[in-house]
């Protein structure tokens, strides 16, 4: 039988990180499964982009001289946040955040698809085994 967890081994469990090589970028970079915590800060995110496009669209539906002249704001590509959301630096902090967003508009999306899918399998389901080999 699994021992049976306490509420500080539950607290102080580590989350799983993984290191993959990037060869177009001359590197690898460290993925992390997305914490509770971080999550939600993503979700955050995503919320807000979704209102402020909404109020764009929405200003943008009104005729011309009634519009409050609100900036374009287009949605999220959600791949592409969760990679800045997964992207860690070797202590496992994030090294990005939404407002990094404009700035891998630039970069190749497969390989952002790739940091995506990194970070996609650290959230599946595992064996004890994994786990372990693969958590900082």
């Amino acid at each position: 039988m699994a021992t049976l967890l306490s509420r500080s081994a539950i607290l102080a469990a580590p989350v799983s990180t993984k290191d993959i090589e990037i060869p177009e970028w001359g590197g690898s970079v460290r993925v992390r499964a997305l914490s509770v915590s971080r999550r939600v800060e993503l979700l955050d995110a995503i919320a807000l982009n979704e209102r402020e496009h909404s109020a764009w669209t929405i200003d943008q539906s009104k005729p011309e001289e009634e519009r409050e002249g609100l900036t374009r704001v287009d949605l999220y590509d959600q791949s592409v946040l969760i990679a800045l959301f997964a992207i860690v630096d070797d202590d496992n902090e994030p090294m990005f955040s939404a407002d990094d967003y404009a700035a891998f508009g630039e970069l190749d999306y497969a390989t952002i698809a790739q940091i995506w899918h990194a970070q996609h399998d650290l959230g599946k389901p595992r064996s004890v085994e994994d786990v372990k080999k693969n958590s900082g």
